[in-house]
């Protein structure tokens, strides 16, 4: 169980939209909506989480490719067909209206999107005022997001259902998730375009931060360029400086609120499960219950 949830609403989507995308109802796309709002309220209802954060991407200005300018560049870059341009209008046109309409129709009180910034810059300041007396789970399945993991904060990726606390982050890594920016600093990002160190892979970054790695090319390889680690650490280190988020505010969600926003989508809704068959689910899943 976990008292605080933290959605990352842009990966949900565009995994909705290679699974549901297709969907419409009377002649409106409906599939992303559909497929991020089924993963949101299983895990609420699962959980019983009375504060939700659904955090989304700014699609404007990036504050990181002011200091970094090959941040995303690939794609950024793209050039798109103009059916392409068509899919993500339709994408994104959903994505806004889960952040304006469905969500807070719904009683879900904190959706955030901040200017210049990504949902996991917004992810991250949330975690850093959650207390130790209260419980969270990250839902997303960016790995960057492992630098959140605390002693209260575990990850949990929905589509593979691996769950990551901080146990199974240090058995796995054999590092602090405090570290996790400099193994991303040094072996780079591809899907971000931040350069690492040639040859240099998360495991190697991990067993030179560990302190295992303590001879060899690899490891002359990054004490020759050990600067490198330092350029990209403000690019991957969460939460980006700056950034302001509202407090989060308990949710107000009800059946009656979700069988209106359900029937504005042509979806049927279907009953929470009871309090045994969600224990069940949380253990098959692999929570702690």
């Amino acid at each position: 169980m976990a008292d605080i949830l933290l959605f990352d609403v842009n990966y949900l989507a565009h995994r909705s939209w290679h699974t549901t995308g297709g969907l419409e109802y009377q002649g409106i796309p409906t599939g992303v909506a559909y497929g991020v709002l089924h993963t949101i309220l299983e895990l609420v209802n699962l959980h019983d989480a009375k504060f939700s954060v659904m955090a989304f991407d700014d699609r404007g200005k990036s504050l990181r490719r002011e200091i970094y300018p090959n941040y995303k560049k690939t794609r950024y870059s793209k050039e798109l067909s103009p059916e392409e341009l068509d899919a993500v209008k339709l994408l994104h046109d959903q994505v806004d209206s889960l952040k304006d309409e469905y969500l807070p129709g719904m009683g879900f009180k904190n959706n955030f999107r901040v200017a210049g910034y990504e949902g996991d810059d917004i992810i991250a300041e949330a975690v850093n005022r959650i207390p130790e007396s209260k419980t969270a789970i990250i839902v997303s399945s960016d790995q960057d997001m492992y630098q959140c993991i605390r002693n209260n904060v575990m990850h949990f990726n929905p589509t593979t259902k691996a769950c990551i606390n901080i146990d199974v982050f240090r058995k796995t890594w054999g590092i602090e998730p405090c570290q996790w920016p400099s193994v991303k600093a040094l072996a780079g990002c591809k899907s971000d375009d931040v350069a690492g160190i040639r040859g240099v892979g998360e495991v190697t970054a991990a067993r030179y931060l560990s302190g295992e790695l303590t001879k060899g090319k690899k490891y002359e390889d990054i004490q020759k360029n050990i600067g490198l680690m330092h350029k990209n650490l403000p690019i991957v280190e969460l939460p980006f400086p700056g950034i302001r988020v509202p407090p989060i505010k308990k949710d107000d969600v009800t059946e009656k609120k979700i069988r209106k926003v359900h029937e504005a989508l042509g979806i049927r809704t279907s009953r929470r499960s009871s309090r045994a068959a969600k224990k069940d689910k949380l253990i098959k899943q692999g929570f702690d219950v």
